[in-house]
């Protein structure tokens, strides 16, 4: 380090001054609370509330169900590695796949046949039938599975009866009427 110039780390508050003195005049009582750090977090709660700063820019957009557009380009790329048994082809499925594992909103079924897909989607040496009908099955599985439900299908869900009581009494019995026991 060179002599003569002070280090930052040792400079002393009064050194400060001149920068605090050119927003809050000295001697008033705003002058001991305004400091860089104070400024900072100013700036920053006022862009958390307006939505314009870095808190806003760093938020990241809230996931979304894939589209069947999606869906089906990783179905149709599943479908190729399955035929082709190639390296491209293969690598294109499991790139496509493996971003929807990642997504919160599908549920845990979808997951495991995406799973499935970026764990199979590797060339073989012999391109089996068990090894092409593995690939088929979780692309066909892939867009029941996957899609957004309709709010017309949960409302049917919601909707449907629910099944009656057994009859025969209600007594919680296992056996038939007239089998005996206790």
């Amino acid at each position: 380090m060179m002599r003569g110039l002070p280090c930052p780390r040792f400079m002393s508050r009064h050194r400060l001054r001149p920068w605090r003195s050119a927003i809050a005049p000295a001697g008033s009582y705003w002058s001991g609370l305004v400091s860089a750090g104070s400024l900072l977090g100013a700036w920053l709660v006022a862009g958390a509330l307006t939505g314009v700063g870095p808190v806003a820019a760093a938020r990241p957009k809230p996931p979304a169900f894939p589209t069947a557009a999606e869906l089906r380009t990783i179905q149709l790329a599943t479908f190729a590695c399955s035929r082709e048994n190639g390296a491209e082809a293969c690598s294109l499925a499991r790139s496509l796949a493996d971003p929807l594992m990642d997504n919160p909103l599908l549920p845990s079924f979808c997951k495991d046949t995406v799973w499935s897909i970026v764990q199979q989607a590797e060339p073989a040496a012999t391109n089996s039938f068990r090894r092409r009908d593995d690939l088929d099955r979780a692309g066909e599985l892939l867009l029941r599975r996957c899609q957004q439900p309709s709010a017309a299908t949960t409302r049917k869900q919601e909707a449907a009866p629910r099944r009656p009581p057994a009859a025969g009494g209600g007594t919680g019995s296992s056996r038939p009427p007239g089998a005996g026991g206790s």
